[in-house]
């Protein structure tokens, strides 16, 4: 589940998943969004581990239900795109 609050559009939230079924992009039309349950990606013969920050997966794993604030670390005024990997 995936709450939105109404507004113009603040940022998007990519899910590269690497070979694996495609997961939407979330549009965040406030400040904040809260994503409570964890998007899955599958991939024949693949076990899904998670969501990951960086692409070579050394970085912080994303622990949900998250809330992904505009002010956040991972998502800095220049960036308002946010990028997740499977």
């Amino acid at each position: 589940m995936v709450l939105l609050m109404a507004c113009d559009l603040v940022f998007l939230i990519n899910f590269e998943t690497n070979g694996g079924t495609k997961v939407n992009p979330i549009q965040g039309s406030h400040a904040k969004v809260v994503i409570n349950t964890t998007p899955i990606s599958t991939y024949k013969n693949h076990t899904f581990l998670g969501w990951y920050y960086t692409s070579d997966f050394k970085g912080e794993k994303v622990e949900f239900p998250i809330i992904i604030k505009f002010s956040s670390p991972h998502n800095k005024p220049a960036n308002r795109v946010i990028m997740l990997y499977a």
